[in-house]
């Protein structure tokens, strides 16, 4: 973690509001430092989880200095973009909030070779929405907030369902068939819901082109899967297991009661999309 005094100021003349600064990589690489950013609904309150790791494959230790607001917000700039009639569009960027500053001095993360750091911070859902942005689909990136190295490059750390007040109601019956397909991966569940878990199985088929990034590449044919995850109220967090062997963490949040807004999750790579749709007995 960084530390270092601070001064107050909003940063409304960011260099980051503007639309042509989306970068949708999810992996940079910068010299020797390499960054991947991740993405999650919290499990505790409605929240943001948003992580950056920097990794140094380089065979010399690698300095990280801080910036001042650096220090204390996690060492990260995240924005949340959205799509508004097919574009892509800077809705909210965390370093255009005021803050109240950490009486701390700045101190170097040192680096080792082939080793990495993890900055991460959690952002309340209503100080992202703050009292004009809806409900929605917002995308998620991630910049490292140094004075040194410079890592300007924003990595994209997925797509999320963000909302302040919850979409299904308490005791809505969701049991039933789910299905889905994404980057080549197709999948239908039988699942069944309580108020605090999800879990059930069924079987999953591969498809060509499989352009799955998160480990789903190792899939072939068809097969047997299973979801068990944990429930709060919108958000469904767990593991799907596949009979390969392949066991990606899931992360989900219910868009409405017939869709389930899902992504496999991948520390390298970021989150690929599965979403879920319920089908109609």
């Amino acid at each position: 973690m960084f530390l270092a005094s601070m001064s107050l100021s909003a940063c409304s003349t960011d260099p980051g509001l503007t639309e042509n600064a989306l970068l949708s990589d999810t992996v940079s690489v910068d010299g020797n430092v390499r960054e991947t950013a991740s993405a999650s609904l919290s499990l505790l309150r409605p929240s943001v989880d948003v992580s950056l790791r920097i990794m140094n494959q380089g065979e010399q230790p690698e300095t990280l200095f801080s910036s001042p607001r650096g220090a204390c917000d996690g060492g990260m700039i995240v924005r949340a973009w959205r799509d508004v009639k097919g574009k892509s569009t800077l809705a909210w960027v965390s370093s255009a909030v005021p803050f109240i500053p950490c009486p701390a001095h700045a101190l170097p993360l040192v680096v080792a070779p082939h080793a990495s750091v993890l900055l991460s911070r959690e952002i309340p859902n209503a100080e992202i929405l703050g009292d004009s942005l809806p409900p929605d689909n917002y995308v998620l990136t991630a910049s490292a907030d140094l004075q040194a190295p410079l890592l300007p490059a924003q990595i994209t750390a997925g797509p999320l369902f963000i909302q302040l007040a919850f979409v299904v109601p308490p005791g809505t019956v969701l049991d039933g068939t789910w299905s889905g397909s994404a980057d080549g991966i197709e999948l239908r569940m039988a699942l069944h819901w309580t108020a605090d878990s999800v879990t059930g199985s069924g079987m999953y088929i591969e498809m060509s082109p499989n352009t799955n990034r998160c480990g789903g590449g190792t899939l072939r044919g068809s097969g047997n899967v299973t979801l068990a995850a944990a429930r709060t109220e919108d958000r469904v967090v767990g593991h799907m297991s596949f009979d390969n062997g392949w066991t990606p963490p899931y992360s989900a949040v219910l868009a409405n009661a017939a869709f389930l807004d899902g992504q496999f999750m991948s520390v390298d790579v970021g989150p690929c999309p599965m979403p879920l749709g319920r089908e109609v007995q």
